[in-house]
């Protein structure tokens, strides 16, 4: 039996790191899942850990590991490169079910090649909300911030217009929010994946 794949994007701001790693706190002992670390080309921030948050290469690096088929999906955000590796689709032969935190771009790159993959896609009731929460965050300049807003605007129009993910939650209340988000994943694992 196959394990799972889900895909949980979210504009910048909203929560869906700490969404994902709040219900995989709750969910792990019980059940083989875990986060796949996904590769960048930016440098490491203050508080982050290698392997942990990131693989972190260079802007080189990871262009060769383009050119070699490494990642099942990547995107160039921010200036800086965003891919997750294919090796994913082995753990999930091996029964493994795995969770990609990744943005718009790159989940419509996997739902387009893995089967019955899980699409979460995550919000807030308001921009001003997340203008406040990238703010609070205190790693980016206003210049930065209000380029990820317009990003943000771009990305919630279009999963209005665009319905690309099965499964959607508004991260308002962080408590509710986390449990929309075990519950989704608590269901569908429970859902036999054979292939």
């Amino acid at each position: 039996m196959d394990g799972k794949l889900f895909v949980v994007s979210a504009p910048s701001g909203a929560g869906k790191t700490s969404l994902v790693d709040a219900v995989l706190g709750k969910l792990k002992p019980e059940h083989p899942i875990d986060r796949l670390v996904t590769y960048t080309s930016r440098k490491i921030r203050s508080g982050e850990k290698e392997g942990i948050d990131f693989f972190y290469v260079s802007p080189d690096e990871f262009e060769k590991r383009i050119q070699s088929g490494f990642f099942i999906e990547w995107s160039k955000e921010y200036h800086h490169y965003y891919g997750s590796p294919s090796h994913v689709l082995d753990d999930l032969k091996l029964g493994n079910s795995r969770v990609l935190v990744i943005d718009r771009r790159g989940a419509k790159q996997v739902a387009a090649s893995v089967e019955d993959v899980v699409t979460i896609w995550i919000s807030v009731p308001d921009i001003r909300v997340l203008k406040e929460r990238l703010v609070k965050r205190g790693l980016n300049t206003p210049a930065q911030i209000e380029k990820r807003i317009e990003i943000a605007k771009f990305e919630l129009e279009q999963e209005e217009k665009n319905d690309l993910y099965t499964h959607h939650i508004v991260n308002d209340v962080f408590d509710i929010a986390a449990k929309n988000l075990e519950q989704i994943f608590l269901k569908e694992l429970s859902k036999k994946v054979n292939r």
